[in-house]
């Protein structure tokens, strides 16, 4: 069985905080596009408002994205082709160039830099970099026309290399931050990992002292009822102990390669740590923990199973509590319950690719004889509970 992995709670919260603070720098950068777009609206003509418009409808889109779903989704691209169609469109807009007035500049300048942080960010990595060129270019042919208001070639190449410097500059800070975050989450994941591990190594050593008292009490006290034996009936004496010996070995290790048993105490200390290893905000309490003992493999699946019901929560649910409640309600078994106060979603309607749930949560735990029960309600937050008893 896989390991447990949770290689998205850093990404997640990178990608977050990033989307929200850049699409709202966005906005508020577009309202000087908005103000320049209105005053030069003197010297342009037909579609000048239809121009303006598609080229906000992304930053709006980015805004709307960032705030609900916590990321910036496909409006970066949409970004980045709207601002070249609109320097492309900029000469059909232009009523008289001999009108336009004397250090002229385009409104869609106060676009082109942020199109290309946009595309910057944004994957295949190969597109932001042709995106930055032809955006830099396209910007230095329109500046320079007459269109453009006829700029000096130096400063329509100073404009062009500060898109440059700019964009790059910025698209390389964001990758490096996601590589950074995408490297913690490895570390989490093997940490998660070692937790798990750890349980199962608590239980052998325990299963080797066992044994290493068996071997102390059965054949060390075989051995020396042997040695002593000196009559006929010490010597049978010494066979029957010899025999009750092999036989309790033989018995020790057949346990011991049938099923190598963890506590449920261990079980849900191992959870506590993997939930705060995934994101310290996660709230985590243990009601009851005993020391009834269950597989290796049913651990692991419930572990697995509340990984990713921790993962959901940290990526898809915007909430702002994560509970992780650990129990055992009738005094048996084991019951799981990760609940958070997030956006929530349709059960009915979950896409048939959404393997977290179906795959890496009910399957786990019905492989094993446990239950998984999840309930969600829009705007209100997402409960999963996970059960297993003998």
């Amino acid at each position: 069985m896989s390991q447990p992995k949770l290689s998205s709670a850093a990404s997640v919260r990178l990608e977050t905080m990033f989307s929200r603070i850049y699409s709202t720098v966005l906005a508020v950068l577009h309202l000087e596009v908005i103000a320049n777009a209105v005053f030069q609206s003197q010297y342009l003509g037909l579609g000048k408002w239809w121009v303006l418009t598609y080229t906000s409808v992304p930053i709006v889109g980015m805004v709307v994205s960032s705030w609900l779903r916590g990321s910036l989704g496909f409006w970066p691209y949409v970004h980045g082709a709207t601002v070249l169609v609109a320097m492309l469109r900029w000469p059909l807009m232009v009523v008289d160039p001999t009108m336009l007035p004397e250090n002229f500049q385009a409104w869609v300048w106060w676009l082109v830099g942020t199109a290309t942080i946009s595309m910057g960010v944004a994957n295949p990595r190969w597109l932001g970099w042709v995106y930055l060129v032809v955006a830099s270019v396209s910007w230095y042919i329109l500046d320079t026309s007459i269109y453009g208001g006829s700029g000096a070639w130096d400063t329509a190449m100073q404009n062009s290399v500060y898109v440059l410097l700019l964009g790059g500059a910025v698209s390389s800070l964001v990758r490096l931050s996601r590589e950074g975050a995408r490297r913690a989450d490895e570390a989490n994941s093997i940490a998660i990992a070692n937790a798990v591990q750890q349980a199962q190594t608590d239980a052998i050593e325990r299963e080797r002292q066992r044994i290493d008292a068996l071997v102390h009490d059965h054949v060390l006290n075989t051995l020396l009822v042997a040695a002593r034996a000196s009559s006929e009936a010490d010597q049978r004496s010494a066979a029957q102990a010899a025999t009750e010996a092999i036989a309790s070995l033989e018995s020790a290790v057949t346990e011991q390669d049938s099923e190598i048993k963890v506590t449920v105490l261990g079980l849900y200390r191992s959870l506590r740590k993997a939930a705060l290893r995934a994101s310290s905000d996660v709230q985590v309490e243990i009601i009851s923990a005993g020391l009834e003992e269950i597989s290796v493999e049913i651990a692991q699946s419930v572990t697995e199973a509340t990984i990713q019901a921790i993962d959901n929560a940290l990526r898809h649910s915007s909430a702002k509590q994560i509970q992780l409640t650990l129990g055992q309600p009738e005094g048996e078994g084991i019951f799981v319950q990760v609940k958070d106060n997030g956006k929530g979603f349709n059960l009915d309607r979950l896409p048939k690719d959404r393997l977290g749930v179906r795959t890496s949560i009910q399957a786990r735990m019905n492989s094993v004889g446990g239950q998984a029960e999840i309930s969600s309600e829009i705007g209100v937050g997402t409960t999963v509970e996970l059960r297993w008893s003998k």
